[in-house]
């Protein structure tokens, strides 16, 4: 894949993604409250990834108390990608799956940055890779959109 990293939601895969359930990781656990402070496209060792940022406001995992930032990375050489990356987006957003196109996806990667304030909770929990290691999966549950998300949402639609 050598597309542009700002282009790579143009790749055939995104439309055939289907709905599924490296960085500084959360701790597998429950987290009542976390800002989105950015989701952003990147490039890493292993190709293009994008990365949801946050900071823990609430927590019940002892091991990581409030005030401490993470980040969910989602890379591009997995089968997953594409779903992983609308799942999640859909769940910033409070879209469906099936709403959550490039556009949208180019929308909150962008330099704006709409997601940046976006309150959610998150389950984070261990998974079994077909290897035999894991990782940590996050579900983040929309609590309130940022103020930025909420503006571009009652813009009116542009021809």
């Amino acid at each position: 894949m050598n597309q542009p990293i700002n282009d790579i939601y143009s790749d055939k895969r995104f439309e055939a993604a289907t709905s599924n359930g490296g960085g500084k990781y959360a701790m597998p656990g429950f987290y009542p409250k976390a800002k989105i402070t950015g989701v952003k496209n990147i490039s890493t060792q292993d190709g293009p990834a994008v990365v949801v940022e946050y900071d823990i406001l609430e927590s019940s995992v002892p091991e990581c108390p409030p005030g401490n930032g993470y980040g969910y990375v989602m890379k591009a050489k997995h089968a997953s990608f594409f779903s992983n990356v609308r799942r999640v987006i859909g769940e910033l957003t409070g879209d469906d799956f099936e709403k959550v196109d490039r556009d949208v996806c180019r929308g909150v990667t962008s330099q704006a940055q709409p997601l940046a304030g976006t309150l959610v909770s998150l389950t984070a929990r261990q998974k079994k890779t077909k290897t035999g290691g894991a990782f940590t999966v996050h579900l983040f549950g929309l609590i309130e959109k940022s103020a930025a998300l909420k503006a571009l949402e009652a813009a009116p639609p542009t021809a």
